[in-house]
């Protein structure tokens, strides 16, 4: 057996012009196997089922498609060493126990991830530190995490059409590589009822960062930076303060939220333990939504035909390091509001060069009307 720095996962190696634009979007809509294009792997979790059953197709997929040598394993290490290696064993027990005063469902969804990762793949992988994964992101805004971290962020992109509803498209930016290979389209059922779509890698942690509620919102989680103190986080959490990577998913699952306005105004007002975007797109209109913790800035698509956002404040000029919004905001001028005024334009300006980057692991594009429409992870 080799056992990594971080105890709770091993590897056991004995177990085993506008109208070449529209002809190229639209082929890349129609074709996946387009270079550089493949279609995520694909499950499904049903809440009917007992909480520590609904995940084990998903990690059966995953696994299948990519064994854990190229998935769970390098993505675990490479964060292990810039985050997750600096928690002591008293923070794992705490955030374990935490998750199962707050979040008892969830808690059981998790053991039964960590449980299925371990039996499918034979290298053990342990509750408590995926209930770290579930503070990822607040723990990395915090002095444990390197100077820097998450440099490297996503992008949003929402686009009124003729007909005027949104086209909502997002590029997913992350590091290592191997997350990609995490990556799924999910759908969350209720027995033979729909409830929402989400393509994720986070997935591991019962939440999402992009998802679709039809006739209800579109949404994507862009980094935000700021910086926390690791024990402010840890008195939040203890506070019973609801993890970021939960918000959307408990959102599109809340009976009461029945609304484009309904889902912005908990996304708005949410406590949260870390900074945070949230675009969001309607029926008719989008949002950037600001968040800090307690407080939410607001930016309606409305007068303007088009929103980008990446990882910085979008009221500041983007940083010489990182002009991805100034790029593609040049692109939809460029183009005009007759021409880039779709889904598939939408698609065309998030994956150009400059926009897209090396470390972008997938592309989705959905609408409130029609769901996901399109996602792809990269090569």
């Amino acid at each position: 057996t080799n056992q990594k720095k971080n105890n709770h996962v091993t590897t056991n190696k004995a177990m085993g012009s506008s109208g070449w634009l529209c002809a190229a979007v639209y082929a890349a809509f129609l074709c996946s196997v387009s270079v550089g294009m493949i279609p995520p792997g694909r499950a499904i979790v049903d809440v009917s089922l007992p909480p520590k059953e609904r995940w084990s197709q998903a990690v059966r997929v995953a696994l299948l498609k990519h064994p854990f040598e190229q998935s769970f394993e390098p993505t675990f290490s490479a964060h292990n060493k810039t985050l997750f290696d600096k928690l002591t064993k008293e923070d794992y027990t705490f955030l374990s126990k935490s998750l199962r005063q707050f979040y008892p469902e969830q808690s059981q969804e998790l053991e039964g991830i960590a449980d299925t990762i371990t039996q499918v793949s034979g290298h053990f992988v342990s509750f408590e530190y995926l209930c770290a994964w579930v503070w990822f992101h607040e723990l990395a805004h915090t002095e444990i995490a390197p100077d820097g971290f998450q440099a490297s962020g996503c992008t949003a992109i929402l686009l009124k059409t003729p007909s005027g509803t949104v086209a909502h498209a997002r590029n997913m930016d992350q590091t290592p590589p191997s997350a990609k290979n995490l990556t799924l389209r999910i759908t969350f059922t209720n027995g033979a009822d729909e409830l929402f779509e989400a393509v994720d890698w986070y997935w591991f942690t019962t939440g999402v960062m992009t998802a679709v509620k039809k006739s209800v919102a579109t949404v994507q989680e862009n980094w935000r930076f700021g910086n926390l103190l690791k024990q402010q986080v840890l008195d939040m959490i203890q506070n019973a303060t609801l993890p970021q990577v939960f918000l959307f998913r408990k959102a599109f699952t809340d009976p009461q939220i029945k609304s484009y306005k309904d889902f912005v105004d908990v996304v708005s007002n949410t406590v949260l333990a870390s900074p945070m975007y949230a675009i969001a797109s309607g029926p008719e209109t989008g949002s950037i939504l600001t968040r800090s913790l307690l407080e939410c800035n607001q930016t309606t698509l409305s007068p303007s035909w088009f929103l980008v956002q990446t990882n910085y404040d979008h009221w500041l000029p983007d940083p010489p390091s990182d002009d991805r919004r100034t790029v593609a905001t040049n692109i939809l001028k460029e183009f005009g509001a007759l021409e880039a005024n779709s889904a598939p334009a939408a698609f065309a300006t998030v994956t150009r060069d400059g926009v897209k980057t090396d470390e972008t692991v997938y592309t989705a594009v959905m609408t409130v009307q029609e769901g996901l429409q399109f996602a792809c992870v990269w090569e």
